[in-house]
């Protein structure tokens, strides 16, 4: 990030010690200031048969073209689905969800995320290649990168990494956190318990089977949705616009799995206020 200036206030890069503008000593930020801890989901996934196909093409360059194809691929998956790429070591892929960005749906969209690099995967390569996927949910240090290292850290990433070590090619294992975040939006094998170095009672894991919707309800089972003090607001909007009007307008302008939820719960509530008698009020 820029180091901007105390006596001038230009920016200044990250490295810089003076000033670049007036020569003015730089004060450096600690390390530990840059440091936050978060709850977030970690995604190791790892090639699997680019050996044998490197020695097929017996031409660096072309496995290099390869490679370059899978880390763009990769990179896109991890993105759209509100991800960042921690790093890529080799033709294995680290990523990191719910930081540094916060996301409230972190372990859902990792999952969601590991899925959809399966399908690109076949895609790019029709079946030659396949992925080895470990996705992981728990507390993290969220700090400045070192060159070649990650900006997140602790055994989160630890345990993702053996879950992917575990995995079959083709496969997705997750952790039992990771687990109990998305359990509704995906359908899980049974509970097993992958042996690891350094883990005594092993570690409680489960394969991913498949995605059962883009987006399960939040809150409490059984609770019904309110928006506190939008009772007005909700009225007028059920009586003036129809619902697939408002849906339309939402999805010019809001994320898809945003738009799902916000137009659920408007249908819900206009439905509620209804049997009340309070719409056109």
């Amino acid at each position: 990030m820029p180091n901007a200036c105390p006596n001038c206030g230009a920016e200044n890069p990250e490295h810089a010690k003076f000033c670049l503008n007036c020569a003015k000593a730089l004060q450096r930020v600690p390390e530990h200031e840059h440091e936050e801890r978060k709850l977030a989901t970690v995604v190791f996934a790892d090639l699997v048969g680019s050996t044998s196909m490197a020695e097929e093409q017996d031409d660096p360059e072309r496995t290099r073209l390869l490679l370059n194809r899978f880390y763009d691929a990769m990179t896109d998956e991890v993105e759209r689905h509100g991800g960042t790429v921690e790093k890529f070591a080799g033709d294995a892929v680290m990523a990191a969800f719910g930081a540094p960005a916060a996301l409230e749906d972190h372990a859902e969209r990792a999952l969601h995320a590991g899925l959809a690099m399966h399908d690109r995967l076949a895609e790019l390569f029709g079946g030659r290649l396949a992925l080895r996927i470990g996705v992981n949910t728990g507390d993290v240090i969220v700090g400045r990168p070192r060159e070649g290292s990650s900006f997140v850290t602790g055994d989160a990433v630890n345990v993702a990494a053996r879950l992917e070590q575990a995995a079959s090619p083709g496969e997705t294992i997750a952790g039992e956190r990771t687990v109990a975040a998305a359990v509704g939006a995906f359908e899980f094998d049974e509970p097993t318990i992958i042996p690891a170095k350094g883990k005594a009672e092993g570690i409680p894991a489960r394969r991913v089977l498949r995605a059962i919707s883009l987006m399960r309800p939040r809150g409490l089972k059984g609770m019904p949705s309110v928006f506190i003090g939008r009772v007005g607001e909700l009225a007028r909007g059920g009586a003036e616009m129809p619902q697939a009007e408002y849906s339309a307008a939402l999805t010019r302008s809001v994320d898809p799995v945003i738009t799902h939820e916000m137009v659920r719960r408007l249908g819900l509530a206009v439905a509620e206020h209804d049997s009340l008698g309070l719409l056109g009020v």
